[in-house]
């Protein structure tokens, strides 16, 4: 950061009421992200992990937000790999420079949302409040007013208010942008920040301003409420038979409403899955195994074809062959030496068989034509139905 900058911000605080409004709520939402109900007109959410960005940045991804953000920037910056940090081995740290951090939230898509962007700073007629106890913008806000932050502090971490918990700080990354660039203010001269840890100076609550060639972390808010998704497995608290256990299949095998994700019994047939029971997705109380190998008949597959087998007409499919709802496959409808030494008519006879049996595959969606023409073909060049 620009030492002489923030030194004479330091000494330049403008006036900033220090009286903490009403407590508003942080409510987690699930999958990473943190509401809070008095930020902005419909709210903000923040992601929970103020670090994000050091496990989400790569090369890859550097070159994604490089070519997919509009730039150069109002000042003419044009995006470069060295806007994102490395360390001594080529890892991301998560700080970045002011552009990129700007150019990292705008490229965001987190849980399938964009519209991502950084904290902002109010920018009043008489200029931003700098230095502590700025609870106007938003990140001061959550450091003072939700999370109970302390000014002159090391560290956010040692707030004893409950909601710090709902976050996910480092020491490594102390220091946020906000999106707000205040250059233009002579007193101010660059984009503003926040600090939310420093254990090296008690600056825990400062927000000041510095050059845009710093290097800080960015931290991605979005306008507005999120759909509740507690478990993050793609389905919203209000329609998921699991919440609280992540089954984004929403599978429920006995139709009783509980998702099998959390359904001790999810066949319903009194049997607790964990007792175990034997075939716990196939209603079978008497949990009969004729085999003793563990598996109820009543789902027992012993070609492992898919096709149970109590309807399984060919129980003995080989492994390497795809069978048919019948559990048939097609070297099955159609073997080389049919049952009991019976040759076929021809070879002819045989090739029509393949072909038929393939043609019904291919309706059935279980393979394509492509695959049917190689397994037709693969018949014709065999003996099978040949005369000697």
């Amino acid at each position: 950061m620009n030492k002489k900058l923030v030194a004479t911000l330091a000494v330049a605080l403008l006036a900033a009421g220090s009286a903490s409004p009403a407590r508003a709520t942080l409510t987690d939402r699930g999958c990473g992200m943190i509401y809070d109900d008095d930020l902005g007109p419909n709210g903000t959410t923040w992601l929970a992990d103020a670090t994000y960005a050091a496990t989400e940045l790569s090369d890859a991804r550097v070159a994604e937000i490089i070519g997919g953000f509009p730039t150069p920037f109002p000042d003419g910056h044009v995006l470069v790999p060295e806007d994102f940090a490395k360390n001594s081995s080529g890892q991301y740290t998560g700080k970045m420079t002011w552009w990129g951090a700007v150019a990292w939230a705008d490229q965001l898509t987190y849980s399938d949302l964009s519209g991502w962007r950084l904290p902002t700073v109010p920018l009043p007629a008489g200029g931003p409040c700098v230095g502590n106890n700025c609870t106007d913008s938003e990140m001061g806000h959550l450091y003072y007013t939700e999370l109970g932050g302390a000014a002159n502090s090391f560290s956010i971490l040692f707030s004893s208010d409950p909601d710090v918990a709902l976050f996910q700080f480092s020491s490594q990354i102390g220091t946020y942008w906000s999106g707000t660039d205040a250059t233009a203010d002579p007193l101010i001269g660059g984009p503003l920040f926040f600090t939310f840890i420093n254990f090296s100076v008690p600056s825990a609550g400062l927000q000041g301003a510095s050059g845009k060639s710093g290097a800080a972390g960015a931290w991605a808010v979005r306008d507005g409420d999120v759909v509740s998704d507690i478990d993050c497995d793609g389905v919203a608290d209000g329609d998921d038979n699991c919440p609280n256990d992540l089954n984004s299949d929403q599978a429920d095998t006995d139709g009783d409403g509980d998702g099998n994700a959390c359904d001790d019994d999810d066949d319903n047939d009194g049997v607790l899955d964990n007792v175990p029971d034997n075939c716990p997705l196939t209603y079978n109380p008497d949990q009969t195994d004729d085999n003793g190998n563990g598996v109820g008949d009543a789902c027992e597959d012993a070609d492992d074809d898919g096709v149970l087998d109590d309807v399984d007409q060919c129980p003995d499919t080989p492994v390497d062959e795809l069978a048919g709802d019948d559990g048939c496959a097609i070297s099955q409808l159609c073997p080389c030496a049919q049952p009991e030494g019976d040759l076929w008519k021809n070879h002819g006879a045989y090739v029509r068989c393949v072909a038929h049996a393939s043609g019904d595959f291919v309706a059935a969606g279980w393979i394509t034509e492509a695959e049917k023409d190689a397994i037709v073909s693969e018949a014709g060049e065999s003996v099978c139905g040949q005369k000697n």
